[in-house]
């Protein structure tokens, strides 16, 4: 075969060996189970039949964050901590503390509210006391201070009259069939 063009068309000679060289290893034989292998992981399935759940949870997540992150300051401010933080302040003081509505029956008994810049008395106003409160703390917030509260100033509802030293809550659910509208007025005899 003198004629015949060489298997190989590429016209520089190959590198030798230099005497003495170590022979390099021969190629690794692939494994026959490497094909089953390659089989078994592509027949596991890349996504399964909820994972749109997953993938849009996440999605969701990031577009929130991102919306977050690229809103104005007062607008972000005002939706993570003013809007929770007076959420958690209601519900807060809805569970440690009773509502009352206080009327004042006399007109001569209102509170003084002449030094108020830009409040006054207003009949019905709610009033947040603790579960221990007596009608004298109930008396002293109304007017503001225990000197402020006139002598012959009587709390009650429903006819009848609540002492001082009567807690305000059991007072209220024995004496005005759990309504907590409390009236104040001015005992004519103590007068």
């Amino acid at each position: 075969l003198k004629g015949s063009r060489s298997l190989r068309t590429s016209r520089t000679p190959l590198a030798k060996r230099p005497p003495g060289a170590a022979r390099p290893p021969p190629p690794a034989r692939p494994s026959p189970f490497s094909a089953t292998k390659g089989m078994a992981a592509a027949a596991l399935p890349k996504r399964w039949a909820w994972s749109f759940i997953v993938e849009g949870l996440k999605f969701r997540a990031g577009r929130l964050y991102e919306t977050f992150w690229n809103s104005q300051s007062n607008i972000k401010y005002t939706a993570v901590l003013l809007y929770p933080g007076a959420l958690f302040y209601v519900r807060w003081r809805a569970e440690t503390q009773y509502k009352y509505n206080v009327f004042v029956a006399d007109k001569c008994i209102q509170p003084d509210d002449s030094k108020n810049l830009f409040s006054s008395f207003k009949n019905g106003a709610a009033h947040y006391f603790p579960a221990m409160a007596t009608i004298k703390d109930l008396k002293e917030a109304v007017y503001d201070g225990a000197e402020n509260v006139p002598k012959a100033v009587r709390a009650g509802c429903y006819g009848r009259m609540m002492e001082d030293s009567d807690n305000v809550a059991l007072a209220v659910r024995t004496f005005c069939k759990r309504d907590p509208r409390i009236v104040l007025w001015e005992e004519e005899v103590e007068k």
